[in-house]
């Protein structure tokens, strides 16, 4: 189809003379050019991203070009945030650098996934208000931010987390066992009361072992933002709080020797209450780090089916590049056997592709000319030659690792 002027030329000129307002004509094909020569730049230089300034030219489908060729989104108002998001920006892809801003807006960035560019260290006062934290970065702290990015498969390791959360609930559940005898052993079966300790000496202990929820929950309510921890420290702590007033009211009633006052608060006490309330708790969560565990080995064997090189033709010739140098619009060939380095579409050649690790579809699917190819899907026989579309991070496997992987970091942990 082709495309036709919106106005004509004595239009367009009549209207700037009753309107003298600037009128701004672009260039697509030069932007696309443009953009691809900046990414080939510096495609020596790994995790390289750069960020389109939205108030510059805050206009959605431009945006989306420039999206196409690795670019993200640099926004310093509430407004280019939401208009990033609208378009489709995802984690890692806005950039929010703002002078005088609001905690509203720093919260708002940092709930859609945004990386927070502080211009001024005055504004970590800001931040930390909008409840995170903020320090000045330091070159140590550039070379662990370095090193952190490249070994992201390592940091979603759970196996720390799981080991804590089951020494809480081996000690959680050893400490409960006598708490329930002191407190139900006496009444049911009429078994003697241990004079060493007592059931509030153990529930303290258990609430110690468990203070996560506390320090948690409580965080939660003076950020806004209460979550389940708060319920369940709210319950625990009610329980303990209340059964300690039961148990000073009732010292009050033995010194007046008011036995009938006695006899009807020594059913009041609910000190294995609190306890049993985190003990439950805490196999719920030990059980979920479990799965999160099993998440992230699944999301580690995802990682490792990216191939790590390419082979694209470049001047006529079949080079062999790391997989993260190939750009959008290269050309590349998958042979029998191999991985498919990026996102793409056949533009020649006949093959059936194992789509299995993305898609769990067990029979491998005929591909031709026009077919779309994912990243990490394997060729099973015949040649293609593919044109790259969505490269790095943009690839379907990159963002379904992203996508778990900022799932299994936002949750909270107790």
């Amino acid at each position: 189809m082709k495309k036709k002027p919106f106005v004509t030329l004595e239009k367009l000129q009549e209207i700037t003379e009753k309107y003298p307002t600037p009128f701004h004509l672009y260039d697509e094909k030069g932007i696309r050019e443009n953009a691809k020569a900046l990414k080939e730049a510096f495609a020596w230089n790994k995790g390289f991203k750069e960020f389109f300034a939205v108030k510059a030219t805050p206009n959605p489908y431009l945006i989306q070009i420039l999206q196409e060729y690795g670019c993200g989104c640099d926004c310093s108002s509430m407004t280019e945030l939401m208009l990033s998001k609208a378009i489709g920006c995802k984690k890692g892809d806005i950039m929010f650098s703002s002078n005088d801003t609001p905690e509203a807006e720093f919260r708002y960035a940092n709930e859609i996934g945004g990386i927070i560019n502080l211009d001024d260290i005055t504004h970590i006062e800001a931040v930390e208000k909008a409840g995170y934290g903020a320090s000045l970065m330091t070159g140590e702290d550039r070379k662990d931010a370095e090193k952190k990015q490249a070994a992201d498969a390592d940091e979603l390791d759970n196996h720390a987390a799981l080991h804590k959360m089951k020494v809480r609930l081996i000690a959680s559940v050893v400490l409960l066992i006598p708490l329930m005898y002191i407190s139900m052993g006496h009444m049911m079966w009429g078994w003697p009361l241990p004079e060493i300790i007592s059931d509030n000496h153990v529930a303290i202990t258990i609430m110690v072992v468990n203070q996560k929820f506390f320090i948690n929950g409580f965080k939660g309510v003076i950020h806004g933002a209460p979550g389940m921890d708060t319920l369940v420290a709210l319950g625990s702590g009610a329980s303990f709080i209340y059964s300690t007033y039961v148990l000073f009211a009732m010292t009050d009633a033995v010194m007046r020797q008011d036995n009938d006052r006695v006899m009807t608060l020594m059913h009041d006490f609910y000190f294995e209450s609190a306890a049993m309330i985190l003990a439950l708790i805490t196999v719920g969560k030990t059980l979920e780090e479990y799965s999160k565990g099993r998440t992230t080995d699944a999301l580690k064997g995802l990682m490792k089916l990216a191939p790590k090189t390419a082979i694209v033709l470049r001047d006529g010739e079949e080079q062999e590049v790391a997989a993260e140098d190939v750009v959008v619009g290269d050309v590349f060939i998958v042979r029998p056997g191999s991985s498919v380095p990026v996102d793409g579409v056949v533009i020649e050649g006949n093959s059936a592709v194992d789509e299995s690790a993305l898609s769990g579809e067990s029979l491998p699917v005929d591909k031709a000319e026009g077919d779309k190819v994912s990243a990490a899907t394997i060729n099973k026989s015949g040649y293609l030659k593919c044109r790259a579309k969505r490269v790095g991070e943009d690839t379907t496997l990159s963002q379904v690792i992203q996508m778990v992987s900022v799932q299994i970091r936002l949750y909270p942990r107790s």
